[in-house]
C-alpha cells in the first residue's frame, strides 16, 4: 500500500516554499528543527523533516506544506511561443494577488503554432503529475488530404493500438474523425479535404500528438487542445489569449485526474528510495530515513530495478511490482520509460 501523504517526509525546503522564503533568505538562519531527541539548528535546508518533527522559524512552528489550490486557465493563440505565455501568465498571477508570480509555471508546453488549453500551477507536484502522464489530454487535429484519398478505420485503430516511436511506444486512448470538409481546388492543385480528428493521450512527450498521427500517414496542418482532464476550454469560454484563474472545486477535479494525493505520495516515497539508493552509493547514510523506509509497507509503487534491489534488502518480506526496465529512475513509480511501459499494455498503477 502507499502510505498516507501526511507521514511520508519531505525535504525542509518545501516548507520554505510554502511561506516564500528562498535559499538565499537571511531568515535561514534563523530555523530549528525539533524531533523526538531535541532541538538543532537546521543546517542545510535538504534535509527531510518527519511528521512527528517540528520546523520553527523565529520561535513559530512552520505548518507541513500542503497542495496548491492556485491553478490559471490560458488560452494560448497561434504565433506565440512559451516564453510570451509564460510573461502573460505571472501577470495575471500578479494581479490576482500571488505572493511570487514567478514560481507560476505552465504544466506542459504547445508549439508556437498550437493553439487551445494551457493550464499553469505553483504547485511543482502537480505540474508534474499533469505531464508525466497521470492526466487525460484531449486533442483536435486537422489533417489535409488529397480528396481521393481518406481516413480509413485502420489508421484510427493503429493509434489506439500504439506505435513504437523512437523513444519508446506510446498510444492515444481513443481517436476519431469530428469533421470534414472540402476545400476547393486552387492554381490547378488537387483538391484537399480537411479532415479533424479529436484522439486523447496522457503522456506530455514532444510533438506527441503530431507524431503519432503522422506514423498513421496522417499529417497534422493545425493543432488544438481542447481539454486537460475535467477542464474544458470551451466550457470556460475563455476568450483568446486571456487567463481565469480556476475555482477550487475544478482544481479538486484535475488533482484527482492527475492521480491525486495517492499520486503525490506515490512520486515523493519514490524520490525517498532513490534518495536511500544514492546515499548507499555514496556511503552516507541518513538512519532516520533509512529506519522509516524499513518499516513503511510500498508494496503499491512500482520500483525501477535498481531501487527494486535495494528495498528488498531493506524489507526481505515485501514484494512491491517490479517495474519491467533496466534503468535507473528519477522517481520510481513516475520512471518515464515505465510509464511508457504500462499505457502502452493498458496496465494500471
Amino acid at each position: 500500500m502507499i502510505p498516507a501523504l501526511s507521514t511520508v517526509p519531505q525535504r525542509a525546503e518545501r516548507y520554505l516554499n510554502s511561506v516564500g522564503i528562498g535559499r538565499q533568505s537571511p531568515q535561514l538562519a534563523e530555523l530549528w528543527l525539533a524531533t523526538d531527541v531535541g532541538r538543532t539548528k537546521l543546517e542545510n535546508i535538504e534535509d527531510l523533516v518527519f511528521a512527528e518533527d517540528r520546523l520553527e522559524l523565529e520561535g513559530k512552528a512552520l505548518a507541513a506544506p500542503t497542495p496548491s489550490s492556485f491553478v490559471l486557465a490560458h488560452h494560448k493563440i497561434a504565433g506565440i511561443d512559451m516564453e510570451a505565455v509564460r510573461s502573460v501568465v505571472e501577470a495575471a498571477a500578479r494581479h490576482l494577488g500571488h505572493p511570487d508570480p514567478s514560481r507560476v509555471s505552465a504544466v506542459g508546453r504547445l508549439d508556437k503554432g498550437t493553439t487551445g488549453l494551457v493550464l499553469c500551477t505553483d504547485d511543482g507536484d502537480l505540474n508534474y503529475l499533469i505531464s508525466a502522464g497521470g492526466c487525460v489530454k484531449q486533442y483536435a487535429a486537422v489533417v489535409r488530404l488529397p480528396a481521393r484519398r481518406s481516413i480509413d478505420g485502420s489508421q484510427l485503430d493503429k493509434l489506439v493500438q500504439g506505435v513504437d516511436l523512437k523513444e519508446g511506444p506510446a498510444r492515444a486512448l481513443h481517436a476519431e474523425v469530428v469533421a470534414t470538409a472540402s476545400e476547393a481546388e486552387t492554381g490547378g492543385y488537387e483538391p484537399k479535404v480537411r479532415h479533424t480528428i479529436t484522439l486523447a493521450v496522457t503522456e506530455g512527450r514532444h510533438h506527441l500528438v503530431k507524431r503519432l498521427l503522422q506514423s498513421a500517414g496522417l499529417p497534422v496542418t493545425a493543432l488544438h487542445r481542447e481539454k486537460v482532464g475535467s477542464v474544458d476550454l470551451e466550457q470556460l469560454a475563455i476568450p483568446p489569449g486571456e487567463t481565469v484563474q480556476l475555482e477550487c472545486a475544478v482544481v479538486g477535479e484535475v488533482w484527482s485526474a492527475a492521480g491525486g494525493f495517492e499520486a503525490l505520495a506515490a512520486r515523493r516515497l519514490g524520490g525517498l528510495i532513490c534518495r536511500h539508493r544514492q546515499n548507499v552509493r555514496d556511503g552516507t547514510l541518513e538512519p532516520r530515513l533509512q529506519s522509516w523506509l524499513k518499516r513503511t509497507d510500498i508494496s503499491g509503487t512500482f520500483l525501477s530495478a535498481p531501487c527494486y534491489s535495494l528495498y528488498q534488502g531493506l524489507r526481505p518480506d515485501a514484494k512491491p511490482p517490479r517495474c519491467r526496465c533496466s534503468q535507473s529512475c528519477r522517481c520510481c513509480r513516475c520512471c518515464d520509460c515505465c510509464d511508457r511501459y504500462r499505457v502502452s499494455v493498458g496496465e494500471k498503477n
